[in-house]
């Protein structure tokens, strides 16, 4: 007992660290130096309110078209699954500069998209297709883990229609409002799609009063409604969430049998939007680059930020894989309320936005008490640890659900000890996962631009951080030549972890 409440102290400890001490210490300088007349005046100079319309927006459209897609890939029998999911998912694996530059690219001949592109729809279309994929990823694995016998048994007396209306659809609901409320926020902190676009939405103005014009004050005081509407999101997730979830994972789940002509039509359709999603910004960036001396140009000019990134993103990943280990074992084998507020808390600086984050990190630690955390890269790592730890730590806990809490119980009734029961088991049954998890850590600290942007020590630059200084005045065949080494680097450190984790431990399928 006293070791699981040691390893969840750990976690808060780190918590607390990373992320709840820098904003109890934000929201209190907020409180203590409010002016109503004052902050209401500057509020009023936002665009807040319709920056969270638009944020509702592609909520809305990315959490309908990813849930459908989810639903063709777990229940239809459509074939080249992992392949389109992977295609379809790279935009949020991406910098979303990259994406947003790819598009720029490409309709860079055609004066009239071009313009449509530099506005609310264009911008709207371009975050759309980067969180799409979250609906899509959670909807297919909480489909994964319906029972089939439950699908089975309902369609002895209805049809298969009727069957994912009434059987798969509700309980698809707490993931509904979980990626629902998801997209929300990460579209209301996104910066550096409007900012490519030159779009005045509520991140960039925060973003600016911060970083060009260092009005810390009113940097606080445009903070505390993202602080508020994050709070409120986590609420009302808690309040409807349904702690009835299947835990276990079915390979063999209920898949509907399709016509050939159907499939054909659906293959169709799934193609078409691999190319509007992920192809055609892909192929904006590939074509504004004009010769192979530009290809050299752009990689000359990157070794040094993609070094820098991988090197942060890398160590960002196994710190975000150990610690979400040890609230992911903790969660599993010592489950309390503490765990579940610990699990809140994560998601909360999940869905708020980063440069809450990073004006938060900076405000604690910019001391003279701390002032070598602050000059470090600790300020990176601490922003990395807390966006992002609850992924590794999701991700783990799915994996731990898998195994038969018997063979934990066997070994603790025999003598073992929980440090060796986790050394000598669970840990030889996920290094799959524990690679996977660190792959999940690495690719998403790699995308992360605005936490570089803030929190990077002075004299270093990671490639988003280099991409946008020089976006504005470098040739555009190198931007995109840049862009596209970036690419590059995404698809070998995915193909790499993905090939290092087939490596381990290929009979744990059959061992789970």
């Amino acid at each position: 007992m006293r070791f699981w409440q040691l390893l969840l102290w750990l976690t808060l400890g780190v918590l607390i660290v990373v992320g709840i001490a820098p904003l109890l210490k934000m929201f209190l300088l907020t409180l203590l130096s409010w002016d109503h007349a004052i902050s209401l005046d500057i509020l009023k100079e936002t665009t807040l309110l319709s920056t969270l319309l638009f944020a509702l927006g592609v909520a809305f459209f990315a959490t309908t078209l990813g849930t459908l897609l989810a639903l063709l890939f777990a229940k239809t029998d459509i074939p080249f699954v992992a392949i389109w999911m992977t295609l379809l998912g790279l935009p949020l694996l991406l910098p979303s500069d990259i994406v947003a530059l790819g598009w720029i690219d490409l309709l860079l001949p055609f004066d009239t998209l071009r313009e449509y592109l530099e506005s609310y729809g264009g911008a709207f279309w371009i975050e759309t297709t980067i969180y799409m994929p979250i609906a899509m990823l959670l909807g297919y694995f909480y489909l994964r883990r319906i029972p089939s016998q439950i699908e089975y048994a309902a369609l002895l007396y209805i049809d298969e229609s009727r069957m994912v209306r009434t059987i798969d659809l509700p309980l698809l609901r707490p993931m509904l409002l979980l990626s629902f409320l998801i997209i929300v926020l990460l579209s209301l902190g996104e910066f550096a799609v409007p900012n490519a676009l030159h779009i005045r939405l509520y991140s960039v103005e925060l973003f600016t009063r911060f970083s060009a014009l260092y009005d810390f004050e009113a940097t606080l005081v445009m903070s505390l409604p993202l602080l508020l509407i994050a709070a409120v999101a986590i609420w009302i997730e808690q309040a409807a969430a349904n702690q009835n979830h299947f835990t276990k994972l079915h390979s063999r789940s209920y898949r509907i049998q399709l016509s050939p002509s159907l499939k054909r039509s659906l293959l169709l359709g799934v193609g078409i939007l691999v190319v509007l999603i992920t192809l055609l910004p892909l192929f904006g960036i590939a074509s504004s680059i004009d010769s192979l001396t530009q290809l050299w140009q752009g990689f000359t000019h990157i070794l040094t930020p993609v070094a820098h990134s991988l090197l942060y993103a890398v160590l960002g990943g196994a710190f975000l894989t150990f610690t979400g280990f040890v609230a992911a074992v903790t969660h599993r084998y010592h489950p309390s309320k503490l765990t579940r507020f610990e699990e809140q808390i994560m998601l909360f600086f999940f869905i708020l936005p980063s440069i809450v984050i990073a004006v938060a990190l900076i405000g604690f630690y910019n001391t003279a008490l701390t002032d070598w955390v602050y000059a470090s890269a600790f300020m990176l790592l601490f922003g990395y640890m807390a966006k992002y730890l609850i992924l590794p730590t999701k991700a783990l806990q799915i994996a731990l659900d898998q195994i038969p809490k018997s063979l934990s119980q066997a070994a603790l009734i025999h003598g073992a000890t929980p440090i060796k029961m986790l050394c000598f088991i669970i840990v030889p049954l996920l290094r799959r996962q524990l690679v996977a998890a660190l792959l999940l850590g690495t690719l998403f600290c790699l995308r992360e631009s605005t936490l570089s942007m803030l929190l990077l020590p002075a004299g270093e630059a990671t490639f988003p951080l280099y991409l946008a200084t020089h976006a504005a005045n470098g040739a555009s065949g190198v931007i995109a030549a840049m862009a596209l080494w970036m690419v590059f680097v995404v698809f070998f450190v995915t193909v790499t972890f993905v090939r290092l984790a087939a490596k381990f431990s290929r009979s744990l399928d059959a061992a789970i």
